[in-house]
């Protein structure tokens, strides 16, 4: 039985792989944008710029602007849509005639997830950074850019990892599909909402907290005109506590939903 879970965990084919990495280069779109935009002296800003800056007074007229930033989370949320349903219908009768364990297979697919979307996200900063390093961006410090990448890459990780989490267990219930389009257009939403309004209770959206320039942090380069802008007291902590909580909760979700969930 032990041998069947751990021949299980990485059910993962090298062709989704390959989306993943492929997928990824759509951040080179992203880079080439930010520098016909924005005025990037420095690679701190340019990071900012490329994945983690979203003018919150572009309004209405400039939502293809939002559909550009949020088309690398599309992308790896249509990559790992239905694993956990695929999962289902492929190995469900096998699986749970074996074992009553049913939550430990569905953390399994939890841990799938998290890895995929963890080499997602390295990509795209890994994309990031060496786009900047062949324009010869100058680094400010190299303390503070470092920071930048880890917070970077802490907020665009954890905003896929919800989104594609919350995606897989509504399809425990409903039609992946379905699931997909949801969170989507939620997530779409989520983000016009940051660009039209300032209100204090965009707090409980998720966008707000992927948005690194709006975070109170010295290391962030606000010689920048645009990056002024930003959230005081909004600090990194609490947007990652933000995001455990919001995470932890389909997780439980889930594992009750599959202990209860007829197999056909």
């Amino acid at each position: 039985m032990n041998s069947f879970y751990k021949s299980n965990i990485f059910m993962f084919n090298g062709k989704e792989i390959l989306k993943i990495f492929f997928g990824s280069l759509f951040i080179v779109f992203l880079c080439i944008k930010s520098l016909s935009q924005f005025n990037t002296k420095s690679l701190e800003a340019f990071l900012i710029y490329t994945y983690g800056y979203l003018n919150i007074n572009i309004g209405l007229d400039n939502i293809n602007d939002i559909l550009f930033y949020v088309f690398p989370q599309f992308f790896i949320m249509f990559i790992l849509f239905n694993l956990i349903e695929q999962s289902l219908n492929k190995q469900a009768v096998y699986i749970f005639s074996r074992t009553n364990n049913r939550v430990k297979w569905f953390l399994e697919k939890i841990f799938i997830i998290i890895f995929c979307t963890g080499i997602f996200c390295f990509l795209l900063i890994l994309i990031e950074l060496l786009f900047g390093h062949l324009l010869n961006l100058p680094i400010l410090d190299n303390n503070n850019l470092l920071l930048l990448i880890v917070s970077q890459e802490c907020l665009v990780f954890f905003h896929c990892l919800l989104l594609v989490i919350w995606v897989n267990v509504l399809s425990l219930n409903y039609n992946s599909i379905y699931s997909l389009t949801f969170v989507f257009t939620c997530n779409i939403f989520s983000y016009l909402i940051t660009s039209i309004s300032r209100n204090k209770l965009l707090f409980i959206l998720p966008s707000i907290h992927s948005l690194l320039y709006l975070h109170d942090l010295d290391y962030i380069p606000r010689q920048n005109e645009l990056l002024k802008i930003y959230i005081p007291g909004f600090k990194l902590w609490w947007s990652l506590i933000y995001y455990l909580v919001t995470i932890t909760i389909p997780i439980i979700l889930g594992s009750s939903w599959i202990k209860k969930k007829d197999i056909m």
